[in-house]
């Protein structure tokens, strides 16, 4: 059957067609921004995660470390240090450590030596109870009194190092993100006046013939929007596949990687980032065209 192809229906040229505005440029640095502004989302969403997990454990757990001392033996501290520790409210458990946990211990620093000479300090791991409040001072005086070279560690000097590392990362997160939103605004900035210069005659008939700056803007903010917004979504699935890979081929003991591992709660921040990149161009966008038609 013929068809008559002027009954076909012929789609509208744009008035700003694609190319001639270093929109591939752009598209690439947005994607790489979009890239970098997850990496940095993840480090510290993960960061903060992991601290707080290792600041919930910390929290739970005591040592009382038990060096020797002149006039009591070593085993009369140690089980003076028991006694006192399981008859104290707020702890729930007290366990001396074997000569071989405590040397497991030292291993990551001394490595695998013979600790027989070495005057290793007795180590007891104490519980606490979480529904209990421990009174440290009270503890620690009588700790004194039956074991004179114990030491009481409640770990809380290393919960405020935690929450002070944690804060920092956050801060410096934000301070990334910041500049890193700066940097696509101006991209986009270069990338509008490049489209506009492109197409300056279009710009120019329609500011002549009476078309409303509102109107141009929302014609140039449109593109760059979709731009914006596929660039970040590009950004997105390739950090999401940088951060899968590194926490399945780079995770060591000593460094669990998984544990940095964005989750499902996470998400909701990761989608954030396509909609920033589209906002941040088709905002600036706006204000570029605005600013190009009154010096017009």
């Amino acid at each position: 059957m013929d068809v008559n192809p002027e009954a076909r229906p012929v789609k509208p040229t744009p008035l700003f067609p694609r190319g001639g505005g270093g929109e591939g440029a752009l598209f690439g640095v947005m994607a790489i921004m979009s890239f970098l502004a997850c990496l940095t989302l993840a480090l510290a969403l993960g960061a903060a995660r992991l601290a707080h997990a290792w600041e919930r454990g910390l929290s739970g757990e005591a040592t009382v470390q038990i060096v020797e001392s002149e006039g009591v033996a070593m085993e009369a501290q140690v089980e003076g240090a028991l006694g006192v520790l399981r008859a104290t409210p707020g702890v729930a458990a007290a366990r001396r450590l074997s000569a071989a946990e405590s040397a497991e211990l030292l291993r990551p620093w001394l490595g695998d030596v013979d600790l027989a000479a070495v005057p290793v300090p007795v180590l007891i791991a104490v519980t606490l109870d979480a529904s209990v409040a421990l009174d440290s001072a009270a503890l620690r005086a009588e700790l004194a009194r039956v074991a004179p070279g114990s030491s009481f560690d409640d770990h809380s000097r290393w919960n405020e190092g935690l929450t002070a590392a944690s804060a920092t990362i956050g801060w410096s997160a934000y301070a990334i993100l910041t500049l890193i939103a700066l940097a696509a605004a101006a991209s986009v900035i270069f990338a509008v006046r490049a489209a506009l210069m492109a197409h300056r005659d279009v710009v120019d008939v329609l500011h002549r013939t009476g078309a409303r700056p509102g109107f141009i803007a929302g014609q140039v903010q449109g593109r760059f929007f979709r731009l914006g917004g596929e660039a970040g979504l590009v950004g997105l699935a390739g950090a999401a596949l940088f951060v899968v890979a590194i926490a399945a081929f780079g995770s060591t003991e000593a460094l669990p990687l998984p544990a940095l591992t964005p989750t499902w709660g996470d998400a909701v921040w990761f989608a954030l980032v396509p909609a920033a990149a589209a906002l941040i161009a088709m905002l600036t966008a706006r204000l570029e065209v605005a600013r190009f038609l009154a010096r017009a």
